[in-house]
């Protein structure tokens, strides 16, 4: 709970832009409760030209291997 507590307390969101300019993706779990989607596309917002994506039927700890193999021959990340 000490972490959890921790992390949202910790806010860089005005910090982001400095990310302006670094090829960027930023993945979220569809169903993630530790860090929503909500929150992954704040960052996004926040970061110049970043791009998002989210994983379907997924949630916190999603095997990014198997999922973005699958996602990418779908689409264009």
């Amino acid at each position: 709970m000490r972490q959890l507590s921790a992390i949202r307390a910790h806010d860089v969101t005005s910090r982001l832009g400095e990310l302006a300019g670094v090829p960027t993706l930023i993945v979220s779990a569809q169903h993630d409760i530790i860090a929503p989607p909500a929150s992954g596309k704040v960052i996004a917002a926040g970061i110049p030209n970043s791009r998002y994506l989210e994983v379907p039927n997924a949630a916190h700890g999603v095997r990014f291997s198997t999922q973005l193999s699958s996602m990418h021959s779908r689409s264009n990340i």
